[in-house]
């Protein structure tokens, strides 16, 4: 047993100990009138297990603060270090802000200023602005989070919003979800794009993945289709061929395949400051077509904003 006394200058206001204990020493303390038991060995066995109650607190204190920190990453768990203190800055710098200051000053019908925190290439003038978005009332925002996936439209830092209102002349008030992408200005923010909202594991390239050449881009799209992540996969592509992203995707097109195992990627030659042709052998398990092996030169260009196959053959004279 223990005792402590609520008398802050009593001698002995800590005693741990037993009438039974082997080592066990009786004490009469004057200041309590109490009769006392300590026990060296006793007491020993209570400071580890105090030490080890604040170890576990201490755990459960470091894991809890890792869990909170974790909701920076919904969007992407995976995310670096580095896009981490991208989003931290854009939340510091008001990205954030300007979208609230945007919907306040819609709902306000102040198109004129809402307008001022836009830079969408489709509006012109704020006459084009205020007949786009002249539906557009009672909106109220329900969450923000931020997203890290790239940007064609240059952003630098996309924030996923949920939020309820009108924005049709039906004048049904909904809950919508859309990425808005943001760009910064100096101090300022400005919203550049407003684009459906976007899943970063499935749906669209991460910045990461971005390929940096076109034997990489002929690696990654190979690798996203092994992985069944055909939209991934297509980003990589502007191949007329193959369709839309729909035909892309479905059993007729690429997304029936089950398998890929490549055997050789190399550059082949460049064209042009702006198009290579990358060679590629793999074989394709695809049940709703034809597994086979293939043998293909891969025109890659990077004349949009990355390098994509626009075109793929089966034979190319090398020495051409």
């Amino acid at each position: 047993m223990s005792h402590f006394c609520p008398k802050f200058k009593c001698p002995n206001r800590v005693v741990v100990g037993k009438p039974q204990d082997p080592d066990v020493i009786n004490i009469v303390c004057p200041r309590c009138e109490h009769l006392l038991y300590s026990s060296e060995a006793r007491t020993k066995k209570f400071k580890s297990r105090q030490r080890i109650y604040v170890m576990a607190l201490l755990v459960m204190v470091l894991g809890l603060t890792a869990y909170i920190k974790r909701d920076v990453f919904e969007a992407n768990p995976r995310i670096s270090t580095n896009e981490v203190t991208l989003q931290n800055k854009v939340e510091t710098h008001g990205a954030r802000s300007t979208i609230r200051s945007f919907f306040q000053h819609l709902n306000n019908r102040n198109y004129a200023e809402a307008y001022k925190l836009t830079d969408h290439a489709k509006w012109n003038n704020v006459e084009s602005f205020s007949d786009y978005v002249k539906y557009w009332r009672n909106l109220k925002i329900m969450r923000m989070s931020s997203k890290s996936y790239y940007s064609r439209y240059k952003a630098d830092s996309i924030i996923h919003v949920v939020y309820s209102g009108v924005q049709d002349e039906t004048g049904v008030n909904e809950v919508r979800s859309f990425d808005y992408h943001m760009r910064q200005y100096g101090n300022d923010w400005r919203l550049v794009r407003i684009f459906f909202a976007m899943d970063p594991e499935t749906d669209i390239l991460k910045n990461s993945e971005v390929p940096k050449s076109s034997d990489q881009a002929v690696r990654s799209f190979l690798s996203f289709l092994k992985m069944k992540k055909f939209k991934k996969a297509y980003r990589y592509t502007n191949n007329p061929s193959w369709g839309n992203e729909s035909r892309f995707i479905s059993q007729n097109g690429f997304g029936c395949i089950s398998d890929v195992t490549v055997y050789n990627i190399r550059h082949v030659k460049s064209i042009d400051a702006q198009t290579d042709v990358v060679y590629a052998s793999y074989y394709a398990t695809d049940p709703c077509n034809e597994s086979k092996e293939h043998q293909l030169y891969f025109y890659v260009s990077r004349k949009l904003d990355y390098w994509r196959i626009v075109k793929a053959v089966k034979e190319f004279d090398e020495e051409v």
